[in-house]
């Protein structure tokens, strides 16, 4: 009986300190297409995030087969480059022509994982992008084309 009460008391005391929100790994499904692979990685409302890990993984298409598991594909991947923003929120990579996939994650504040195929190509804009990076459970997820001098305040 004393087993049992005890079960019961770590139970309550795990579903009393769980956070109520998953962290949501976020697939843009548009891919973006630009001549050099530049952005800058924003909080919902605009401001430049800094810590936050941004990696480049060939084969892109892995992130739209549902026939294998996040963790058969996931060792299929491999990681190209990678880098961590400053407090610009900026970054940059020298990719040759082709489609990959970008990963922006910030773990330490529970930013939702994001990821969107990147297709570089000389005919394409010079312009860069901005990711808006999500909150656990909150606003953002986003990925715009946008001047990296001057991102727009997104409210």
């Amino acid at each position: 009986m004393i087993r049992k009460a005890c079960l019961v008391c770590v139970v309550i005391a795990i579903t009393a300190t769980a956070s109520p929100f998953a962290i949501e790994h976020i697939i843009i499904e548009k891919p973006v297409e630009m001549r050099h692979a530049k952005g800058i990685a924003l909080g919902p409302h605009g401001g430049a995030l800094e810590d936050v890990r941004v990696r480049v993984f060939d084969r892109p298409e892995l992130l739209f087969d549902y026939k294998i598991s996040w963790e058969e594909a996931e060792k299929l991947r491999h990681k190209l480059r990678e880098q961590t923003t400053k407090a610009d929120g900026r970054f940059r990579f020298d990719l040759p022509p082709g489609k990959y996939e970008v990963r922006l994650t910030k773990d330490r504040e529970l930013f939702d994982p994001l990821s969107f195929v990147l297709v570089v190509g000389k005919g394409f804009s010079k312009q860069g992008i901005c990711i808006y990076m999500r909150p656990e459970s909150g606003p953002g997820g986003t990925v715009d084309q946008c001047d990296i001098a001057h991102p727009p305040d997104k409210e």
